[in-house]
């Protein structure tokens, strides 16, 4: 009976998880007004009744994908933007760490960025957002106190200034016009270059 039970749970678990694929690829590939649950259940391979059981709608997949990958990333970064000898060393090893995470997930992220002026995913869009700046501005802030950045900077303000310059990058990586490698030579500069303690203000 144990047994049993444990078949059943792996089973509804591999089933959600092929109706969360089926629609971060689609997402991914067409964007989200384009995709219907139909499309999903036909690209999960699952009736539209077993895709209502598991989720209410294609909101709730939705949801579910932007939470499931955005807090994801954001512990990501909070542990890349540690344990470095130096700050540049801190920025390199954290923006790394991030597209690592990018390319593993490069559909879901794909997805994300394509709508970001979502209004019906804007809530959930912004608290993620949100917590990627408030972690952000608490390092800042820990730097400035500790003398490595610049402490002439509203650490509020770089964070949000930061957090638009990585989608950016992300966003120029993911649509194919720059490599990896460039993207981030570029991203690191200005941020280390921008912010570090004892470096030149004109």
């Amino acid at each position: 009976m144990a047994r049993d039970r444990k078949t059943n749970e792996e089973r509804r678990k591999a089933t959600r998880q092929k109706i969360v694929q089926a629609t971060l690829d689609l997402c991914a590939e067409r964007g989200y007004h384009m995709v219907s649950p139909k499309d999903i259940s036909q690209e999960a391979g699952v009736s539209v009744g077993i895709l209502y059981h598991y989720f209410k709608n294609k909101r709730e997949i939705a949801i579910h994908l932007i939470e499931t990958l955005g807090f994801a990333l954001a512990d990501q970064v909070e542990q890349g933007f540690y344990h470095a000898a130096t700050y540049k060393a801190s920025v390199e090893q954290g923006y790394g760490m991030l597209f690592d995470y990018v390319e593993q997930n490069k559909a879901g992220f794909t997805a994300l960025i394509r709508e970001f002026g979502n209004q019906e995913l804007k809530e959930h869009l912004d608290q993620v957002i949100e917590r990627l700046i408030m972690d952000s501005a608490r390092r800042i802030g820990e730097q400035q106190g500790l003398g490595i950045l610049r402490k002439d900077i509203h650490g509020e303000i770089a964070a949000r200034l930061v957090q638009d310059l990585a989608f950016s990058a992300v966003r120029l990586y993911l649509e194919g016009r720059f490599s990896r490698e460039d993207v981030l030579d570029v991203l690191i500069k200005i941020q280390a270059q921008g912010l570090e303690a004892g470096k030149p203000t004109s």
